[in-house]
């Protein structure tokens, strides 16, 4: 819904209501303007069904789908949105292309598939995405692109905006976030840009206005009030327009109560296991658990269980969503969970109000009996009460995060020396500042440079020798 006055008088100059209703060929819809008085608001305004606003004189701008039009609008979302096969990207942190490649790989969408700087592009009919979305345990969101071209000037911006169907991707009164970035291009201004965006989309939805920031949503409802992001690129004067279809980003789970003081994104954790090599059939050992990240993305790998199980998304607020088709994607995902009965993850940390918040974390949710909590030191550890080896993760407090770095370059000295000494055979994953792991160490370990939170850091991984 979009609220103005008209340019030529106040309202409080208009003598009494009046109604006239535009026909818009081009998009299937009528739209109403209202132009009323204060008092007369509520007798004009309930007469129609609409929603009343206190305390202002002047004009509603929105827009009604009538049964005919409905219809209308409904075939051109078949033909237009669920017909047609689509390009998407997944977006992942940087290093983690070829992971979040083969995620997609594994989920044998219909287009193909194709690795880029960033983030990996394909090409699938809209059940892709829900796939996508569901199933990817690595990339941050996946944006469905909607439409490009060259735009030198507002004029011709303004004009290719609005002759796209914006109704058949948007939900009607759908709070909106549009996201610029240029480089290279006569179009400089973000900000204007993105108004005239926004002019755009306003000709053709009604968009609301953000609610205030604390409105007790979680990424589980997220999707209710009809979040919708659009993302705004624009290269050497070429524009490319995408719509995200996850909403909050991937990483968040649904499944924390609270984050620890220096919480890991769990896409970042997922990752590490791959790179580790977890199946999910041996132990795991997160001895510097925090709030349990590394845990519960391995409990969640080892047991089948969708990483975006427990979420909703944007696109479920899409007008071509077909909620039939997503209750079957999830109800197939369902038939692969396998839930452990006994503990195969075992977290512990010195701190007792991190394990009290992973415990309440753990309590309230039914499927992680299979992680076991203790408050314990890593080095009173002895891996031999496992029966067998398995990986160890450790993310250990580093001076850049928290803590004092010589104070942290000791700690992974004491690291390095329990592992080599207890843990043979076991496989590691080891996260560290790149300047403050030893420049010597006693095994094969692979490289790989990951970025989090603005930091550069490095994650071994490997198998401790016998």
């Amino acid at each position: 819904m979009r609220i103005e006055r008209l340019p030529d008088r106040p309202a409080t100059a208009w003598p009494e209501c009046c109604v006239r209703c535009l026909q818009s060929s081009a998009l299937s819809l009528k739209t109403f303007w209202f132009v009323y008085l204060k008092d007369q608001r509520e007798s004009t305004l309930s007469n129609w069904g609409l929603p009343l606003i206190s305390g202002f004189n002047g004009t509603i701008n929105f827009h009604v789908n009538t049964p005919s039009t409905t219809h209308s609008l409904e075939k051109r979302i078949r033909r237009r949105v669920n017909g047609p096969m689509h390009d998407f990207f997944a977006v992942c942190a940087p290093g983690m292309e070829t992971l979040c490649h083969q995620d997609l790989t594994s989920l044998h969408l219909s287009g193909n598939v194709m690795e880029t700087g960033g983030g990996v592009d394909f090409s699938s009919r809209l059940p892709g995405a829900y796939q996508a979305n569901l199933h990817h345990r690595i990339a941050t969101r996946i944006l469905m692109r909607l439409t490009q071209f060259s735009a030198t000037d507002f004029g011709r911006l303004s004009r290719k905006i609005s002759e796209f169907p914006w109704e058949l991707f948007l939900p009607n009164a759908c709070r909106l976030i549009i996201h610029v970035s240029t480089h290279h291009s006569r179009l400089y201004h973000t900000d204007a840009i993105g108004i005239r965006i926004r002019d755009g989309i306003a000709a053709h939805i009604s968009i609301v206005e953000d609610p205030p920031a604390d409105t007790g949503k979680t990424d589980r409802d997220a999707s209710s009030v009809f979040l919708q992001q659009l993302f705004v690129r624009a290269v050497n004067d070429r524009f490319i327009l995408s719509i995200d279809t996850s909403g909050l980003p991937l990483y968040k789970r649904g499944i924390k109560i609270t984050g620890g003081p220096a919480p890991l994104r769990e896409t970042l954790a997922a990752a590490t296991l791959k790179l580790a090599g977890y199946t999910g059939t041996g132990p795991l050992i997160d001895p510097m658990c925090g709030s349990g990240t590394f845990s519960l993305e391995a409990a969640m790998m080892a047991q089948n269980i969708p990483p975006g199980w427990l979420r909703s998304f944007a696109f479920e607020g899409w007008p071509g969503f077909r909620p039939k088709q997503w209750m079957h994607l999830r109800h197939q995902a369902e038939k692969e969970i396998v839930l452990q009965p006994k503990p195969i993850i075992f977290a512990s940390d010195q701190s007792e109000k991190a394990l009290n918040l992973l415990n309440q974390t753990l309590e309230a949710h039914d499927f992680f009996t299979c992680i076991q909590t203790a408050r314990d030191d890593f080095f009173n550890i002895h891996p031999g009460k496992f029966g067998r080896t398995g990986l160890v993760v450790l993310n250990p407090p580093y001076g850049l995060r928290m803590g004092q770095i010589k104070e942290s370059r000791e700690i992974c000295q004491e690291i390095m020396k329990k592992l080599t000494t207890d843990f043979r055979g076991w496989k590691l994953a080891l996260m560290t500042p790149h300047d403050i792991f030893p420049k010597r160490y006693p095994m094969q370990l692979t490289r790989h440079a990951i970025v989090h939170g603005g930091l550069d850091l490095t994650l071994y991984t490997g198998i401790i020798p016998d």
